[in-house]
């Protein structure tokens, strides 16, 4: 957590002096010195040792702990006596925070890793947006409460959600027709599926309804308030089905 020695820039700026004084002097004598291999190899040894238990002693002399990250923890006693746990000096927020830029860059490639972490960081953060506003829309209806400024603003200023690129009849009339032009199967079981959890059971005036004629839409306008609570932004949920979007590829989207 700490240095082993607290010491201040000027005391360690005159350790490195003092090391680099005795280095010299060292270099001196073993020039002087008519010594064999293995006994030069041993002075070079005892002198590492001499500079490093030089420095060591200089920087505990001049080492302390007058400094901030200490000397709190001076007055940490009388502040959870008056105040409690200290929750303002838990890092574990700061700490928690790495964690998204860590999975990042182990899912990288490891070469161009920077442009990948952010790409990756952005898309897991949109995505965990998301997901609040769905749980916050989901909350809001299973409490029974509009959502603030749809259908309760005068006239001129209401916001709804509307249906758009309606399909002609002579297309699609029925569920079958919709399962057999968009090649979606499974359409009228998953409205009789809706149906008998909107009503609790086998309800046979609900389950009539599969059999009556439909109005297809390809596109849903969805009015979502901004977060600032000013107005709203507009979003277009479409079904392109096996048709082009915009003269290119299709899609393929079902919503």
């Amino acid at each position: 957590m700490f240095l082993r020695f607290r010491a201040d820039k000027k005391t360690k700026r005159t350790a490195a002096e003092a090391h680099k004084n005795l280095l010299k002097e060292q270099t001196l004598q073993g020039l002087e010195q008519n010594l064999t291999r293995s006994e030069k190899a041993k002075t070079r040894q005892e002198n590492m040792f001499e500079r490093r238990e030089l420095v060591e002693e200089m920087l505990k002399e001049g080492a302390h702990y007058n400094f901030p990250k200490i000397h709190f923890i001076s007055h940490y006693a009388e502040q959870i006596t008056k105040f409690g746990e200290l929750g303002q000096y838990s890092t574990d927020i700061s700490e928690a925070m790495h964690k998204g830029f860590k999975d990042a860059y182990h899912r990288s490639n490891k070469v161009d890793s920077t442009n990948q972490i952010i790409t990756t960081y952005t898309r897991d953060h949109t995505f965990a947006m998301k997901d609040l506003t769905i749980a916050a829309w989901t909350r809001i209806r299973e409490e029974g409460n509009a959502t603030q400024g749809v259908r309760k603003q005068s006239l001129e200023g209401q916001t709804f959600l509307k249906l758009q690129w309606k399909l002609e009849l002579e297309t699609v009339s029925s569920l079958e027709d919709l399962e057999r032009t968009f090649g979606i199967g499974g359409v009228k079981f998953a409205m009789r599926s809706f149906l008998i959890q909107e009503f609790r059971g086998t309800n046979s005036d609900a389950l009539r309804l599969l059999d009556c004629k439909i109005r297809a839409y390809r596109c849903l306008e969805i009015p979502v308030p901004k977060l600032n609570g000013e107005g709203f932004v507009l979003h277009h949920v479409r079904c392109t089905g096996l048709g082009s979007f915009r003269g290119r590829e299709k899609r393929n989207d079902w919503v």
